[in-house]
């Protein structure tokens, strides 16, 4: 397949390396329960007809069949975030081996602390001031590291002395089920900026390759809304007294 990339960010990029699988992988996995072929239950459901089915009711071994993975160019904090999901497979470029690379995440604009959410930001503000410091920082943060390697130093101590806003590179790989799970958090408004910008290149890559499939997300997962028991009490209350 053609490498597609798509650039986060201003030195980040997302590229669709590989894809196993389509949409009709999905339903093909669905369909062998039934001990069935393709052909004969075809004319009982369709494939976008099954699938919707299956993302409406949470059915979920059916997408653990399909596999896409990704190559990334990320701050080092947003590729820790990453990582968090744990049922997704990485391989990262080693500061041991090679040198890191020069880019630095600069933000131009700057967001204030939440007031609601202590791990949270809240806010757009500019300050050139700000910039300018970490731009500073950052360019005499990588003369220190160039310092330490060129005195002899082993990059792996020399690395110590940069920036988690430094680039890294590293592969992804995930089944379309998990990559959906990841969807839901990194797409979410309560996420931070620089990691749902990678979840919007995931969410643009994984449309292509699994349209049917995403649409189908989008209805009944990521947009969709859900109420409590207590809340569904309450709206069933306020239905039954409209009536």
């Amino acid at each position: 397949m053609t490498t597609r990339r798509i650039q986060v960010l201003e030195h980040g990029f997302v590229e669709l390396v590989d894809v196993f699988g389509t949409d009709q992988t999905v339903v093909d996995a669905a369909r062998v329960s039934y001990e069935m072929s393709t052909s004969a239950l075809s004319k009982k459901s369709s494939t976008r007809d099954l699938l919707r089915y299956l993302l409406r009711h949470w059915h979920t071994g059916p997408f653990e069949m399909p596999v896409l993975r990704f190559r990334i160019h990320a701050p080092l904090s947003t590729a820790r975030q990453w990582m968090r999901h744990r049922t997704w497979s990485y391989a990262e470029a080693s500061a041991r081996y090679a040198p890191m690379s020069r880019h630095v995440q600069i933000p131009s604009e700057w967001r204030r602390p939440s007031a609601t959410n202590k791990q949270g930001s809240s806010g757009v503000f500019e300050d050139a001031r700000l910039t300018e410091a970490v731009r500073e920082h950052a360019q005499n943060a990588h003369d220190l590291y160039d310092f330490l390697v060129d005195a002899g130093v082993a990059r792996e101590m020399a690395r110590d002395v940069l920036p988690v806003g430094i680039y890294t590179t590293f592969m992804a790989q995930a089944n379309l089920h998990n990559l959906l799970r990841f969807e839901r958090l990194r797409l979410d408004g309560t996420a931070q900026s620089e990691i749902r910008s990678f979840g919007h290149a995931i969410a643009l890559l994984t449309q292509e390759a699994f349209p049917l499939t995403w649409q189908a997300f989008v209805d009944y997962q990521l947009e969709s809304v859900t109420f409590s028991r207590m809340e569904g009490q309450v709206l069933g209350a306020m239905l039954e007294a409209l009536m």
